[in-house]
């Protein structure tokens, strides 16, 4: 139930298909200033301000925002989801988990700050036309660490997010992992994870074989949940697998029954 790192495992490192045309057509040009206002509203709400760590200008939304003019005066518009994922992977760092850790005020300030500011941005390019993957599982996973941080409603939209993308892309090795993984953090939620971790191992997201085996050790499953933990710790020696299967063999990490 542990994120230690995120990886989306995609081909495409930008969303070059969200384009903003000025071909002189109305539609396009309606098209145009709706979508340069909401950026400009995300720029605005970001502000003026860049801050800097050790010397470096530290990455912000805004640079995930690329532009550019083709030949033929089209303006496009595109979003660099590497740079989405350093940001995701800076809040993860503290809000990947529950409950989430800070080390003073000011950083869960900036911490739920970058991370507003990066929903906002998803959100505003996900429309009924454009439902890409890449966004949808984004939105999930960003706020499964809403949910962590105490956002209201956050665990009933990553669930959206996620069941739209598994929808659209049942077998989506990463959607069902992800997904699986904020189920099992939840009291409510964590039996029906089983589903989806199962279905991402199969498709090689091993890494939820770590997080299957919590589940089924919690649920009072103990055979199922050794069997699969001490897999992982053949494959993942350096994990912390071993000794948690030798801790809850000596009665000194137990849980509570899931119902």
């Amino acid at each position: 139930m542990t994120i230690t790192s995120i990886n989306f495992e995609e081909k495409h490192k930008y969303l070059s298909d969200i384009r903003i045309k000025r071909d002189g057509s109305k539609s396009n040009i309606k098209m145009y200033i709706l979508r340069m206002v909401l950026i400009c509203m995300v720029f605005i709400l970001m502000g003026c301000a860049s801050k800097t760590i050790r010397g470096s200008k530290e990455i912000t939304i805004k640079d995930a925002i690329k532009t550019k003019t083709l030949n033929s005066g089209t303006v496009e518009s595109y979003i660099d989801f590497q740079i989405i994922d350093q940001i995701s992977q800076r809040i993860a760092v503290h809000a990947g988990n529950y409950p989430p850790k800070f080390d003073n005020i000011g950083q869960r300030k900036k911490i739920v700050i970058d991370l507003k500011k990066t929903l906002y941005l998803l959100k505003t390019l996900l429309t009924q036309e454009n439902k890409d993957p890449r966004l949808l599982i984004r939105i999930g996973f960003l706020n499964s660490m809403g949910h962590n941080l105490g956002f209201p409603g956050s665990d009933k939209k990553a669930i959206k997010a996620f069941e739209k993308l598994l929808k659209l892309h049942p077998n989506h090795p990463k959607g069902n992992y992800y997904y699986g993984i904020f189920l099992a953090s939840t009291a409510k939620f964590q039996l029906k994870s089983v589903k989806y971790l199962k279905k991402s191992i199969e498709l090689g997201a091993l890494d939820a074989m770590f997080t299957l085996g919590l589940v089924y050790l919690r649920a009072g499953k103990e055979k199922q949940g050794i069997i699969l933990l001490q897999k992982y710790a053949v494959m993942y020696p350096e994990s912390t697998a071993t000794e948690l299967i030798k801790s809850f063999k000596e009665g000194r990490l137990k849980f509570h029954k899931s119902n």
